[in-house]
């Protein structure tokens, strides 16, 4: 495959382009790999670090969040790299990466930390969301949707607009729970 510039890339991410996709796993991917593998990690280590940095990238375009990405491969890099170091709680577990391995590291600004972890709290919610019995994801929609409490116990066929309150409480409790038990959950 052709080396894509990096306009190429940006509009084929927000058109959500398998070629793409395919393209970025085959260019970038080894590079990341390289990184987790030196810093005590392994393939799955650095299939899921890869994953959850093209899901940022893309809310990031989306979202219109990023304003010029310069060059690509370091822009990839650094998120890849931050999202790494952020697993550890203490960050003098990871080691920097050989020159050899990787000469274009970037240094990301408070801004693209910022808007990294706001995309990684957003995909941590959504997963373990989906992970809720449907009762529970039921009842989250429509508190969420704004839907008085009166309205939910119709809807879900409680007795009262009590008893879907407490519902309601139990369903943000499980969700908290989840949430903080995730190896990737961060104060």
């Amino acid at each position: 495959m052709k080396k894509l510039t990096t306009d190429q890339i940006v509009r084929g991410i927000r058109l959500k382009d398998n070629g793409v996709i395919k393209y970025l796993y085959q260019e970038y991917f080894p590079i990341i790999l390289n990184f987790i593998k030196y810093n005590n990690g392994n393939t799955s280590d650095a299939e899921d670090v890869f994953q959850e940095t093209l899901v940022v990238i893309y809310r990031n375009l989306r979202e219109e969040k990023i304003e010029e990405i310069k060059e690509f491969e370091a822009y990839i890099f650094g998120i890849s790299k931050y999202i790494w170091k952020r697993r550890f709680r203490n960050y003098s577990q990871v080691n920097e990466i050989p020159l050899d391995l990787y000469t274009h590291d970037i240094y990301l600004d408070e801004s693209d930390r910022i808007q990294i972890e706001t995309s990684l709290q957003i995909g941590l919610y959504q997963k373990h969301f989906l992970e809720l019995e449907e009762e529970f994801k039921k009842v989250l929609q429509l508190y969420f949707a704004k839907i008085p409490m009166t309205e939910i116990a119709k809807v879900m066929g409680y007795s009262s607009a009590e008893y879907a309150k407490r519902k309601k409480y139990l369903a943000q409790q499980d969700l908290i729970n989840r949430i903080r038990s995730d190896p990737d959950y961060h104060d």
